[in-house]
């Protein structure tokens, strides 16, 4: 599968060795769903998947945003919080220069800048933390209301899970479901118009899913790019399956068919109960 993919030229590793990234998708990294149907390789995007400290990025360049992101969570890491945020939002330089978005794409925009992989997972690292700042890790979002509340709200509640478990494997990213798609653009000069000829597409909703290999189980969300009431998050649990067929991509193809059918099929009835260990349900 990787081969006829890596033949087409329309899959571009970078960066450290493809193995080093193995360890944020041990049981398969997303791939374009029409990848698995009999229609070829030519309508796949051209990601480039760039291999960082603390994540794995899929960069679409014909957004200017990733199309997923993928990272772990583990209890060691998380209870070893030896790094404050320290905000430093940059071009991340293994994307060709012409898509390269940099900080001021967004800078009055009305949108924040708005994490995949989370910052405050990366505590455990300061490269980590570092490259969690990189463009290729960041969305347009709705500000209050999204990234400042329900969405920070999830990002904390999937490190205390992932503290009371051991661990779990998180995969990200946006959907576009309104035409024409919207878009922001620099315009250091405030005239309207485009100043460096890259335009960001704005998200309508954004995925998160969290697999977790040793109750091999699943919990997975889709939520509006919009103001939402954070309570309302169970609102919001789906199914991977759902994720799936709204994004295009295919997840967890490296665990055998029975449990992935099964995994992604279900929708949790509710969000997984707090933690028992104080330690844990303390996490931020």
């Amino acid at each position: 599968m990787y081969s006829a993919v890596l033949a087409a030229g329309l899959y571009f590793p970078v960066g450290p060795a493809a193995a080093a990234c193995d360890r944020f998708t041990p049981f398969g990294e997303p791939i374009s769903s029409n990848l698995l149907e009999d229609v070829g390789v030519a309508a796949a995007p051209d990601r480039i998947v760039i291999c960082h400290t603390g994540q794995v990025v899929a960069f679409n360049p014909e957004r200017n945003v990733s199309d997923w992101v993928a990272y772990r969570l583990r209890r060691e890491d998380l209870l070893n919080q030896k790094v404050e945020r320290k905000d430093r939002f940059r071009a991340d330089l293994q994307v060709p220069e012409q898509h390269r978005v940099v900080h001021s794409d967004y800078t009055r925009t009305g949108y924040d800048r708005g994490h995949l992989a989370p910052a405050a997972a990366m505590r455990w690292s300061f490269d980590a933390m570092n490259d969690s700042f990189f463009m290729t890790n960041i969305a347009p979002q709705v500000g209050s209301g999204f990234n400042q509340h329900i969405w920070k709200s999830l990002e904390r509640r999937m490190r205390q899970w992932a503290c009371q478990r051991g661990v779990l494997y998180v995969v990200t990213g946006p959907l576009y479901e309104r035409t024409p798609v919207e878009r922001i653009a620099y315009d250091e000069d405030g005239d309207g118009k485009d100043d460096n000829g890259i335009l960001v597409d704005v998200p309508t909703h954004f995925f998160k899913f969290a697999y977790d290999p040793h109750s091999v189980e699943a919990i997975a969300f889709i939520l509006p790019n919009r103001k939402l009431k954070t309570r309302d998050l169970p609102l919001y649990l789906t199914s991977i399956d759902d994720i799936e067929a709204r994004s295009r991509l295919e997840f967890l193809t490296g665990i055998w068919d029975g449990a992935e059918r099964t995994v992604e099929s279900h929708v949790q009835g509710a969000l997984w109960r707090k933690p028992d260990d104080d330690v844990c349900r303390k996490l931020q």
